[in-house]
């Protein structure tokens, strides 16, 4: 029995052994179009001209970079995981409205970023000798980092106030690209990707404020990795 299967395991790795398939690990960085929606329109887009908040959808360029491992099935197929992180969108907005004492200024500042940790599947069919093209899907888990700070200054007095947050939820995106093979060992990658991020609610600490946030990008990104 012990013969017969281990017979069977090496006829496998005949049957699925490829000159191109091995481990590879590599990096990949880029910059997106963001688009920014928070379910519970509690995410402050801007300050209008009296001071007041302004809830709206919030676009800005997110830059991503992440680090991958993965294996080469053949010279088609691959599969990877990735771990990556995300700036997603930063706010500044300051208005300075006259009172019946002098004047306030107020300043509102929101910095995020995400975590994300992601499974993907690559087709890579070859166009010539050194060029692949490239098509994929992947999706995982994200860990999504919020910080406001609202700061109004007065004559008589400043306040400053911080709220915190994370929310957790999954993501998925597609990419399309092209794949130029250097050497045996190293290969550079350039694609166009687009990614949705879904978080659950969470809450803005020390309020307990909570907020509900989506994420849509789509950018252009440029990747390297060495092939053992």
């Amino acid at each position: 029995m012990k013969r017969l299967l281990l017979s069977f395991i090496f006829l496998m790795s005949l049957c699925f052994a490829d000159e191109n398939s091995g481990f590879f690990i590599g990096v990949e960085t880029g910059f997106s179009k963001g688009v920014f929606v928070d379910k519970d329109n509690l995410t402050i887009s801007k300050l209008d001209e009296n001071g007041d908040y302004v809830f709206d959808k919030i676009k800005d360029i997110s830059n991503d970079s992440a680090f991958k491992f993965g294996y080469r099935f053949s010279k088609m197929h691959r599969i990877y995981t990735s771990i990556g992180y995300g700036k997603r969108f930063n706010v500044n907005s300051r208005v300075i409205t006259p009172t019946n004492t002098g004047t306030r200024d107020y300043t509102y500042k929101s910095k995020t970023f995400s975590l994300d940790f992601a499974l993907g599947y690559d087709f890579t069919p070859s166009l010539t000798q050194s060029i692949k093209g490239l098509l994929g899907f992947y999706g995982g888990y994200s860990s999504f980092n919020m910080q406001n700070q609202d700061l109004v200054i007065r004559q008589n007095s400043i306040d400053s106030y911080i709220y915190k947050s994370i929310a957790s939820g999954f993501l998925y995106g597609l990419k399309a690209g092209f794949i130029l093979d250097l050497s045996i060992n190293n290969e550079i990658e350039l694609s166009a990707r687009y990614t949705q991020r879904r978080y659950k609610q969470a809450l803005l600490n020390p309020d307990e404020l909570a907020f509900k946030p989506t994420t849509k990008d789509l950018g252009i990104y440029l990747g390297y990795a060495y092939k053992f």
